[in-house]
Order: C-alpha cells, then sequence, then structure tokens
C-alpha cells in the first residue's frame, strides 16, 4: 500500500491437495527439508530458496524500492522485507512454525484489501 515501509518477498506455490498421511509428509519435507538424490547432489527445499531470495535482496532494499517505482521514505525510515509462502488452498506447511509463514491467498490478501 502506498506510504508503507514493506516490501513484500512472495513465494507463490501451489502444491496439490493431500489426502493420505504419506502425501502430507512428502509434501512438508519438500517444504523444510533440502534432500539429496542417489548421485548425491542436494535439491534445496521451498525454505531454503526462499531464505536465499531473502538474503539475497535484504541488502538492497532501498535499490528494489527505487526499481519498484517507490519514493524514498520522508520519515528517515527504512523500508523493510517481509518474507511468506502463497498457497491457493490450506497447505499442511500452513500449520507448521518454521521461518516463513504459509498463507493462503485469501489469507494473505483480507488484511490488505480493508
Amino acid at each position: 500500500k502506498p506510504g508503507e515501509n514493506t516490501i513484500w518477498l512472495i513465494e507463490a506455490n501451489d502444491p496439490a491437495s493431500v489426502h493420505a498421511v504419506a502425501e502430507t509428509a512428502r509434501q512438508l519435507r519438500t517444504f523444510f527439508r533440502d534432500s539429496t538424490n542417489s548421485r548425491g547432489k542436494t535439491k534445496p527445499s521451498y525454505s531454503t530458496q526462499l531464505a536465499r531470495k531473502e538474503a539475497e535482496l535484504q541488502p538492497f532494499l532501498d535499490q528494489v524500492a527505487a526499481k519498484l517505482g517507490l519514493d524514498p521514505l520522508m520519515d528517515g525510515s527504512a523500508y523493510c522485507l517481509s518474507t511468506v509462502f502463497v498457497t491457493r488452498k490450506v497447505a499442511p506447511a500452513g500449520f507448521v512454525n518454521e521461518n516463513f509463514p504459509v498463507l493462503t491467498l485469501e489469507e494473505y490478501l483480507r488484511p490488505r484489501l480493508s
């Protein structure tokens, strides 16, 4: 919203609906655990990938704000980065307290549209 100092880093995911314990476990691992394949190559979890993006953006928030066409903040405060996963539907990862909140699109938009 204009006048706010928050820049949002949003990772949009559309995980499949889960109906079994094994599917729920797989989805949670995909969100939160790095995995290694049979050749020893590590596949970063969604959370690891988002943390990497956040770390890359954090030092450059003023430049990001300028590229987004945002005016410098008049009160001398700095822009802050808020990072979140957004899914279309409720996902099991939304019930786990980890580094980043996992919200449905409706949950994310509701406070911003009021």
